[in-house]
């Protein structure tokens, strides 16, 4: 949501962008030049006017959207040395913003991507998370303490200090896969979103987080 602008994209698949105005209630489409599936995946993160979704598979870029214009474009990660899933491989599944910093959720990739919004910059922050294909599915940023959780799917949570670069992980105890996609925080717990799992998954934190969702 943009102001009041409320910025739909297809979970994979689709070439455009749907815009609904809740001031308006109507709606209407961005066309992003992109063909194919699997493109972006999981919410985008929103700097100011500008929303960046997170690449996924076909795509070596990041989608960028300029609601004041309507006008996409795209950053290319596609020269990063340290990228394993160029070329139809999974990257990442959601993005969250800290300030004008822009973090994606490891989904295939062994690190955190990270991109500088004021010069348009990739680079990535290695991480020690799994030999997992779907590590990672979902984002909350919590700018009091500058720390992203990544929800458990292969994993358990993925734990991200931004302002250090440090990663760990938190053991959830379960054994299953596809454990849970899609997580929220309220006051000093973290919900996540079951996916194969039969129960919504708790994280209780030591402070609040002011977060949405991804």
């Amino acid at each position: 949501l943009v102001g009041s602008e409320m910025c739909i994209r297809d979970r994979q698949d689709a070439d455009t962008i749907g815009i609904f105005d809740t001031a308006t209630e109507t709606f209407t489409t961005v066309a992003t030049g992109l063909t194919g599936n699997r493109k972006y995946l999981g919410a985008g993160a929103v700097v100011g006017t500008t929303i960046y979704f997170s690449p996924f598979a076909s795509q070596d870029s990041i989608g960028k959207l300029e609601t004041a214009t309507n006008q996409f474009s795209t950053i290319s990660i596609a020269d990063n040395p340290d990228m394993t899933g160029l070329n139809g491989g999974f990257k990442y599944s959601a993005a969250a913003a800290l300030g004008k910093t822009v973090y994606f959720t490891p989904l295939g990739e062994a690190n955190v991507g990270v991109l500088d919004t004021t010069t348009d910059a990739f680079s990535v922050v290695p991480v020690s998370n799994g030999d997992s294909n779907n590590k990672h599915a979902g984002v909350v940023a919590c700018e009091a303490t500058s720390t992203l959780y990544f929800s458990p799917t292969n994993e358990g949570v993925g734990v991200f200090e931004a302002t250090d670069g440090a990663f760990t992980v938190v053991d959830d105890g379960l054994t299953s896969s596809n454990k849970f996609w899609g997580l929220v925080a309220v006051g000093t717990r973290i919900f996540f979103a079951p996916n194969n799992e039969n129960s919504i998954g708790v994280l209780e934190l030591c402070s609040p987080c002011e977060s949405g969702w991804a």
